[in-house]
């Protein structure tokens, strides 16, 4: 048998992000009255159990997150809090413009600008389509971002670049 207390690093071993909330969730639900903190080891069943628990969630996870592993989200997150200048959460248009500069994305015309509006709202409709909470969705029309959007427009602008070195 596996022990419980091991489980979250065989977890991470196979790659499954899962919070201790889903953990703790399953393991009562393998071994109920155990609040989640069995002392007793895992037979094959239930291993199999929580691993395909976890399995899911980290699918849904990672679907909410572009397909980004957490490492990569992570490193965006840090890179992209830089042009949130108030640090609540949202890349506003200017913010946003510059970031997008950087980024290499031409900005310049009337038509560049246009076509990157419909591209964010393209994202966002991805983004709630994936599962992202509505209130990370950011508004609908406005010039601005969320983190959670953000993701999934650069997940689109990797896409076009790579069509565009293949073509």
């Amino acid at each position: 048998g596996l022990s419980a207390q091991y489980m979250p690093v065989f977890l991470k071993k196979m790659e499954y992000t899962v919070s201790n909330e889903i953990l703790r969730a399953c393991l009562e639900e393998v071994f109920p009255g155990s609040n989640g903190c069995p002392t007793s080891e895992l037979d094959f069943d239930q291993t199999i159990h929580v691993l395909d628990v976890a399995r899911k969630a980290s699918t849904l996870t990672r679907r909410k997150m572009a397909g980004y592993p957490e490492e990569e989200v992570a490193k965006y997150h840090a890179q992209l809090d830089v042009y949130d200048e108030e640090h609540g959460g949202t890349i506003e248009k200017l913010e946003l413009t510059n970031l997008l500069k950087d980024l290499g994305i031409p900005m310049g015309t009337k038509d560049e600008q246009q076509a990157m509006h419909e591209k964010l709202e393209v994202a966002r409709m991805k983004a709630k389509h994936s599962g992202v909470d509505p209130e990370n969705l950011g508004v609908v029309g406005e010039p601005s971002v969320t983190f959670d959007v953000l993701l999934f427009l650069i997940r689109m602008l990797q896409a076009d670049l790579d069509i565009a070195e293949v073509g």
